[in-house]
């Protein structure tokens, strides 16, 4: 199963289209680099820089984030086989306006941590509410 594979469909047929334009427009590859996350998963990156070895990556906990429901993508170019988590902002800046173009919310806006990388749909949190009610399970 593909990273991608594990996204809600509606959302996966918009990534999908989102990163073959990225691709076209920057002249380079772009993969998805995480998709759905388990409540366990996010918990996990949220401890790092906190109780855990590393730097913050998060600042949302598990239940807190639109990976955990299948509606948010971190998405990044390779150059020369490997990620090019240092590209300019330009590349970054083409990749956001993409995404806010098939109306996502791109991770370069937000306010209190940039992160170029992501995007997610901007109705998730309809998906975490009904969570919260316990009408729909996450792993």
């Amino acid at each position: 199963m593909s990273k991608l594979d594990t996204l809600k469909p509606e959302f996966k047929t918009i990534i999908l289209d989102v990163i073959t334009q990225v691709s076209v427009a920057t002249g380079l590859d772009w993969i998805p680099i995480s998709c759905r996350r388990t409540i366990q998963e996010q918990n996990d990156l949220y401890a790092q820089g906190r109780t855990e070895a590393g730097s913050i990556v998060t600042k949302a906990k598990g239940g807190q984030s639109p990976h955990n429901f299948g509606l948010a993508c971190d998405c990044a170019p390779i150059k020369s086989g490997s990620v090019w988590w240092n590209a300019p902002q330009g590349y970054w800046d083409t990749y956001g306006a993409i995404a806010k173009s098939h109306g996502l919310t791109w991770g370069g806006d937000f306010h209190s941590i940039q992160d170029n990388p992501h995007c997610e749909m901007p109705t998730w949190k309809e998906q975490q509410a009904l969570w919260r009610e316990g009408k729909i399970e996450v792993a």
